[in-house]
């Protein structure tokens, strides 16, 4: 029976060296370092805590949960997020945290383990013990006693008052509008000036070719001055009337632009084409057309402004625009 029981003792003695050798074998795989950016600090300075972590990419390995602190007099001001890389088969995993302490002295960083788990084998890793010494600022006894400095006082930036002015602007504008309201509210005048209605086309034009008359430009020999102002004025009223940017036209494109409007009325699409052919020969190729002719191409002018016109009714029960021809 004795034999029995030395066995059995053998066999769980082998299993847990076994399991012993996996797990060392594992850990050897992991390479964990932590170290300080220095090891000497004045008091209230800041340093930075680092771990690089080498692993397997097959292995998971579980970081320690560091919040506030690193030891009891060792603050965390900041955690700065994992960083990781490739390294041939492995992967390389940085961690940073941003450290301070407000208490001279020597401290000491304690070791943080690291779980880590691979197929159904879990262990752990420990990182090295640190130690960190925090000097008070030095001061020189030989030097007399100083006054505390007074409080300075610095120069505001615009950045600072921004917000205030442009809020002061905006309750300004708001007061003096409520001040020119109550003003023209007591001496019984609008608030709201209407808006003067704007003059139809067909009115600045026709007016237009009346002074256009009167200055009697081609009986002075001034025949291109004369189409040249007559062209401008029926391409504003196109404009105005139309919608159709006849200022920057030629003379095809503005026939091509008034192609539906004209088709119902033949007789004055050949007159107003005509004119614009005469207007172009004049201007461009220096033509000097007869007297009779330059009065023809102002009552063409004349003509298809009244009869492409738009009016409205002055009835107050009915302001249908009407052409001159009467057609809706």
């Amino acid at each position: 029976m004795s034999g029995f029981y030395s066995m059995l003792k053998l066999i769980l003695i082998s299993g847990i060296v076994s399991v012993t050798g996996i797990q060392s074998a594992y850990s050897q795989k992991i390479k964990l370092n932590a170290y300080l950016d220095t090891t000497t600090i004045l008091i209230g300075d800041q340093l930075k805590y680092n771990i690089e972590l080498e692993q397997p990419k097959n292995i998971s390995v579980k970081f320690p949960v560091l919040v506030d602190s690193l030891a009891s007099k060792i603050e965390i001001i900041e955690s700065e997020p994992a960083d990781t890389a490739k390294q041939g088969d492995n992967i390389v995993v940085r961690k940073r945290y941003l450290i301070t302490s407000f208490d001279s002295g020597y401290h000491k960083i304690p070791a943080y383990k690291f779980a880590f788990a691979i197929d159904n084998i879990r262990d752990t890793i420990s990182s090295q013990e640190l130690f960190l010494t925090v000097n008070t600022m030095p001061v020189d006894t030989s030097k007399e006693i100083m006054d505390i400095k007074p409080v300075m006082s610095t120069p505001f930036s615009f950045s600072e008052i921004k917000t205030e002015i442009i809020i002061g602007a905006i309750v300004l504008a708001v007061l003096a509008l409520l001040i020119w309201i109550l003003i023209r509210y007591r001496k019984n005048k609008p608030i709201f000036v209407p808006r003067k209605p704007q003059e139809p086309p067909h009115v600045t034009a026709l007016r237009a070719l009346d002074a256009l008359r009167a200055e009697k430009l081609w009986q002075n020999n001034q025949v291109k001055l004369y189409y040249t102002r007559m062209t401008d004025i029926l391409r504003a009223y196109i404009f105005g009337r139309f919608g159709i940017n006849a200022m920057e036209m030629t003379s095809e494109e503005i026939l091509s632009a008034l192609e539906m409007e004209l088709n119902t009325d033949m007789e004055l699409k050949t007159s107003f084409t005509k004119l614009l052919v005469q207007a172009d020969m004049v201007k461009f190729a220096k033509e000097e057309p007869l007297p009779q002719e330059n009065e023809i191409s102002l009552l063409s002018a004349y003509t298809f402004v009244n009869r492409t016109k738009i009016e409205v009714l002055s009835n107050p029960g009915n302001n249908t625009p009407k052409t001159e021809t009467g057609k809706e």
